[in-house]
């Protein structure tokens, strides 16, 4: 599905990241890597938001800053207010 949606918009997908543990725990081994991979303008594409969101209200601050210090946007599928970053070149990097 990801892979479809990009490909539709003329992009690529840079690098998958699958993660086994719960979205409620903010330490994720496969969301750490992603963070310290990322690079400023990289783009986070989650199937749905709540692959990131599912944390307590601490959390979810505390990864929204982590975000934002790494210069990273947010694309979901299933918020397509979203999508309009991906009106330019981008490098995409999914977290499943």
């Amino acid at each position: 599905m990801l892979d479809d949606f990009v490909k539709e918009r003329g992009h690529r997908i840079a690098s998958y990241y699958t993660e086994n543990e719960s979205g409620t725990q903010l330490a994720r081994p496969e969301l750490g890597r992603l963070l310290l991979d990322s690079h400023k303008d990289d783009i986070l594409l989650v199937e749905q938001i709540d692959r990131l969101t599912r944390l307590s209200n601490e959390d979810w601050a505390t990864l929204k800053r982590q975000i934002d210090e790494r210069g990273l946007k947010i694309v979901s599928l299933d918020v397509p207010t979203s999508w309009e970053v991906l009106s330019g070149k981008a490098y995409l990097k999914t977290m499943q």
